[in-house]
């Protein structure tokens, strides 16, 4: 049985801003990684992928309808993602920090 350890963030949450300032929206996808094992190859790769999704899909619909050219669509997608790169990092690490540490305390 593969024990995997507790979150107490389980999600990630990609915003972007649209339209001018005076009129502006916030569009919200949330990625979730609660069913996720961090201290593996696979469970990374997927909740990289599962990013890679929800970035698209905000870099799509934040700009859909006022004719946002292919390069604005790439720089979006860009800027989101270096934005929620971090928070997917810090995921990363306290999962396999207490990965390591619960694989310590039962020695």
């Amino acid at each position: 049985m593969v024990r995997r350890p507790a979150f107490t963030a389980l999600t990630l949450l990609l915003t972007v801003a649209t339209g001018c300032p005076a009129t502006a929206q916030q569009l919200t996808r949330v990625v979730s990684y609660h069913d996720l094992d961090l201290t593996t190859d696979s469970g990374v790769r997927t909740f990289r992928h599962r990013l890679t999704h929800a970035v698209n899909y905000v870099c799509r619909f934040a700009h859909a309808g006022n004719g946002m050219l292919k390069s604005e669509n790439q720089q979006c997608r860009e800027d989101v993602a270096a934005a929620v790169k971090p928070s997917m990092s810090r995921a990363i690490e306290i999962a396999q920090a207490r990965a390591a540490a619960t694989q310590f305390a039962s020695r």
